[in-house]
């Protein structure tokens, strides 16, 4: 178990780290980011945390299909962050693409088969 929190906290410090380093090169001073658009020169785990907690998935399925899904949320803002940190906006396109479920994918078939 101390050896997955370690893990959790190198991932974090990483995160933390890149989207610093990327601040700098790119010249940007600070991030409104805090509660009540705040700036912070230097985010943390936590900051971004709550900077992204409104931003949500939803699903609508009818007998087992998808019939509509919306990302919400997500501003220029949160696009330019997202940057910062080296994620791509296509990561929410993704994420509509339901990606984490494999029943319907061509990975989860393959998987079942061995």
């Amino acid at each position: 178990m101390t050896f997955l929190y370690f893990i959790a906290l190198m991932i974090v410090s990483l995160m933390e780290r890149n989207i610093r380093k990327n601040m700098a090169e790119q010249g940007v001073e600070k991030l409104p980011i805090l509660p009540n658009g705040m700036n912070t020169k230097k985010p943390t785990w936590n900051n971004l945390n709550y900077f992204f907690k409104n931003v949500h998935l939803s699903m609508v399925e009818k007998q087992d299909k998808i019939i509509q899904t919306v990302t919400k949320g997500v501003t220029q803002l949160h696009e330019f962050v997202l940057k910062l940190l080296g994620v791509p906006p296509s990561v929410y396109a993704a994420i509509q693409d339901r990606w984490w479920l494999f029943k319907n994918s061509e990975l989860g078939q393959n998987l079942n088969s061995t």
